[in-house]
């Protein structure tokens, strides 16, 4: 019977942990929130979906709702010329459509997408009521 080394025994108990957080973890290299590896059983299965899609759903809907009262927002009640009333909503739509991409941005180099995601969302939580007045 020969006997094993220490070296031996610690790549046998490495290869054996290995196989069992194969089977804990992503192998796609996702993350959670503190960039530790993604636990299969704690993530995913549409857990965040719901978040997302109402999220964007109200984004679209304010959007929409704005863009299409805008225009006679300008013109009627801070009476400006229909040429200045047009070029300020189209600076608006442009600001709207250029701030994910700073968001992305943000996202992607710095803060991460979770992170993101919730900031902006508190933020719009915190702004939102504010414009009724």
């Amino acid at each position: 019977m020969a006997l094993i080394s220490s070296d031996e025994t610690s790549m046998y108990v490495l290869l054996e942990t290995k196989g069992e957080d194969s089977l804990l973890y992503t192998k796609d290299g996702t993350v959670d929130y503190l960039n530790n590896p993604a636990n299969k059983l704690k993530t995913g299965n549409w857990k965040a979906c719901f978040f997302i899609v109402a999220t964007a759903s109200l984004e679209r809907l304010a959007y929409y709702g704005m863009s299409s009262n805008l225009l006679l927002y300008f013109t009627g009640e801070l009476d400006q010329h229909s040429a200045t009333a047009s070029r300020n909503l189209s600076n608006w739509t442009g600001a709207c459509y250029i701030t994910p991409l700073f968001g992305a941005f943000l996202a992607d180099g710095y803060i991460g997408k979770y992170w993101t995601i919730a900031s902006s969302s508190i933020l719009y939580a915190i702004v939102s009521p504010l414009k009724l007045f």
